[in-house]
């Protein structure tokens, strides 16, 4: 898989122009209208932010590929290259439910380009997803080490507001079809809010469950870890649940975390984690040599 790699990081971005052009740069045109469209609304302002989060997060995905192709190896080039797998994979799946609509309800003549670009961009995140780094995060609990560093409450800050802007981008929906068909602003409610819901179950279930980080525990360092129990699909589901609770988002500013506590789950710096036992036998046993 990881002779695949070098091609399947350069077909990415090659990929996301071809679609873009055969769609007439439709998300960009809509985005232009928006921008230059005197009357302001809420749902204006807010439809100008998701374009806007969605058009850079597809320039990242066109430049950080090359990016990381191109950089000499170093901590550098594997933070690029957590960032440029986990946008592909989580991106693509979640991305995937929008996909399998528009089969059914554009005419496949106009629609197969995006079938093919769909089933690139779905084997392309398989063999990323599989060409793991040297150090994947393993599955911690936290109960079996005695010395562990919890996440800041600024960094679960920091969690909050930047995953929220990633995920806006992330389940961004949109037909490129219909995009003139109706007023932009009518098309930006779309999905209804129960298809949102799911995208953002979805978004941080397959994050936490896969990487066992969302985009911007990458930056922060840090990663999901079980308190009693490995943090297995059950635990993250029910952690991704108790997110769905009025408010719980801000619940971490007074030491709440519910979706820590409801689902045996916590949030601790990667590779934090130390074995005193371990450590105090490896020291002697060096000493005996």
């Amino acid at each position: 898989m990881k002779k695949q790699l070098p091609i399947l990081l350069i077909l990415i971005p090659v990929v996301n122009c071809l679609l873009i052009v055969k769609a007439q740069f439709a998300a960009q045109r809509v985005l232009f209208y928006l921008l230059t469209d005197s009357e302001f609304t809420p749902l204006r302002c807010f439809s100008i932010i998701r374009f806007v989060l969605y058009t850079l997060a597809s320039l990242v995905m066109m430049v950080l590929p090359i990016v990381f192709l191109l950089m000499p190896e170093g901590a550098l080039r594997k933070k690029i290259y957590a960032v440029v797998r986990y946008i592909a994979v989580i991106s693509c799946l979640v991305g995937l439910p929008e996909w399998v609509r528009q089969s059914f309800v554009v005419p496949f003549a106009d629609n197969w380009p995006y079938i093919l670009g769909a089933l690139f961009f779905l084997y392309a995140s398989f063999i990323i997803y599989n060409v793991k780094p040297e150090k994947d995060i393993p599955l911690i609990v936290v109960q079996q080490y005695p010395i562990v560093a919890h996440t800041s409450t600024l960094h679960r800050a920091y969690h909050l507001v930047l995953d929220t802007l990633f995920l806006l981008s992330a389940t961004y929906t949109w037909d490129p079809y219909f995009v003139f068909a109706i007023s932009p602003e009518d098309n930006q409610v779309l999905p209804e809010t129960g298809y949102l819901l799911f995208q953002i179950i979805l978004f941080y279930f397959l994050s936490e469950l896969l990487f066992r980080q969302t985009f911007t525990k990458i930056f922060t360092n840090s990663c999901v870890a079980g308190t009693n129990g490995p943090p297995v699909a059950s635990k993250i589901l029910w952690r991704t649940l108790s997110r769905l609770i009025p408010l719980e988002a801000l619940s971490f500013l007074f030491g709440g975390n519910f979706h820590d506590q409801f689902s045996g789950t916590t949030v601790v710096y990667n590779g934090s984690w130390k074995d005193m036992v371990f450590e105090d036998e490896e020291v002697q046993l060096q000493q005996q040599n």
